[in-house]
This record gives C-alpha cells, structure tokens and sequence, in this order.
C-alpha cells in the first residue's frame, strides 16, 4: 500500500434529517413510513414541465463532517441507520440525470414506445413494463434544480448530486384490480398542496412502513447540548416493545448537532 490510506467520500451510515424533533419521535414509536415529496423534472426532452409528489423516505450518504451544508435544506434533527440495513431493506442510491444526459432520453424512449394509445389501451406486457418504468422514474432525481421546502421552492437552484441521496418508494402494484388499488402512486401539485388530500395519501402510507432495530440505529441528533437530557428521558419513556437494554443503548446514541459541528 506504500503507507497510502484510501479516504471514503461516503459514509458508514444513512441519515434522515428533519426541522423537527417529534419527528424523531415519531420514527422511534411507529418506524418509517413514505410520505409524499414534491419532485420537479423539468428535464425531460419532449415533456411538459412535470410536478408530482412521489411517496418515499429520503436519507443522505454524507459523512457527519460534511453534513453543514446539507442541514440548512433538511433540518438539524436526525437519526442515522447502518448502510447494511438500509441495504438489506431494499433502500438504494437515486440515479441523477440531466436534461442532455443519454439516461433522460433512454427513459423518454421507453415512455415512447409503452405508452403508445393511452395507458387502458396497453396490453398485458405493456403495462408490466410502464410499472417497472414508473418505479425506475421514481428513483431518477435531476442533478439540479429547484427544491421546494416549507410550501415554496427556494429561490436559488440546488445541486442535488451533492445530497448523495438514498431512497426507498413503496413497491406499490399499479396493475387493475391489485391490492393497492386504493394507493395513489403520486400526486399532481395541486393535490399535493392539499392538506385534506395529502394527509389522507400519507396515512395510507402507513402499511408500507420501513422498520428496523434499535441495534441499526448509530446516532439520534438533536441540534443543542440542552435538549439531550429532555430527549433521554423521551427515549426511555417510549411504548414500543423495546427492551430496557435497547433504551439503554439508544440513549447512548444521543448526540448534539453543536458537537458535530464543532467536533467533526
């Protein structure tokens, strides 16, 4: 090796950050669960400007002494799993593109030549293939663009291939008849602008939960030294089945986002 040491530009550890932390909370009593994100794909060749909100749980590759940025946009509350679980969970890396890219006009061509009649026109292997390409769409992310936080998108373009995101969708069945029937796999804008209509689609999300073990769990980040006593007794008080060994360590887990920042 020639005393060389390699460096990873990625981390051991996926992280989901949020601006709250009964979020946190919420996570450590009921698990994951997708809710439905704005996504903009303004760079599709021959379409329309597309706005839908997908279902999904987003977590970041990014190693704690680079995560400064990445806060700013997602909160400083987080909780970060083993890679190995998110791995064995289905959870994977989003595929970004850009508007000259080969893969955005792979993709328009796959839609080209499925959707030719109309979708209650498409025959049996047809309609397999729109379902495996509508799940591949939902993992395709633009290098950048807007990004749209707290009802708004920002007023500057974020590069979003610096978010190292990973993400799990629910494989949701779109076929006629299936057990998803009532699951909408997205939603227009103004649906999703819709408090009623969005809430209502959330909860729905509720049976495609994301579980894990308190052993995946790495890290619970809250943002100051102060909160993490308040937040220890919360751990503790928590009514899912955990042990009071799995307490023990997830309290060991707590650690401020001034530490990491001063820190790391």
């Amino acid at each position: 090796m020639n005393g060389y040491i390699s460096q990873t530009l990625s981390a051991n550890t996926l992280f989901h950050f949020t601006n709250k932390i009964d979020d946190i909370l919420n996570i450590l009593h009921v698990d994951f669960y997708p809710h439905y994100c704005l996504e903009n794909y303004y760079f599709y060749h021959s379409r329309r400007l597309l706005e839908w909100a997908l279902p999904m749980v987003s977590f970041c590759d990014i190693p704690l002494s680079q995560i400064k940025n990445h806060i700013q946009y997602y909160g400083r509350y987080g909780i970060g799993l083993n890679k190995q679980w998110g791995i064995t969970q289905g959870i994977g890396p989003v595929l970004y593109a850009h508007k000259n890219s080969l893969t955005v006009k792979y993709i328009d061509d796959i839609y080209d030549t499925v959707v030719r009649g109309g979708f209650y026109k498409m025959t049996k292997v047809e309609t397999d293939v729109f379902q495996s390409y509508y799940h591949l769409l939902c993992y395709i992310k633009p290098y950048e663009g807007k990004l749209w936080r707290r009802g708004r998108y920002l007023d500057r373009p974020v590069r979003f291939y610096d978010e190292r995101e990973w993400r799990y969708v629910p494989p949701i069945n779109l076929k006629v008849g299936s057990a998803d029937k009532d699951i909408l796999p997205s939603l227009i804008k103004s649906h999703f602008l819709d408090d009623v209509r969005r809430e209502a689609a959330n909860n729905k999300m509720k049976r495609y939960r994301l579980a894990f073990e308190p052993k995946d769990i790495k890290y619970l980040i809250v943002v100051k030294e102060k909160e993490i006593l308040p937040f220890k007794h919360q751990v503790e008080e928590i009514k899912r089945v955990f042990s009071d060994d799995d307490k023990e360590i997830l309290v060991t887990r707590i650690i401020s986002m001034e530490q990491i920042l001063h820190d790391f």
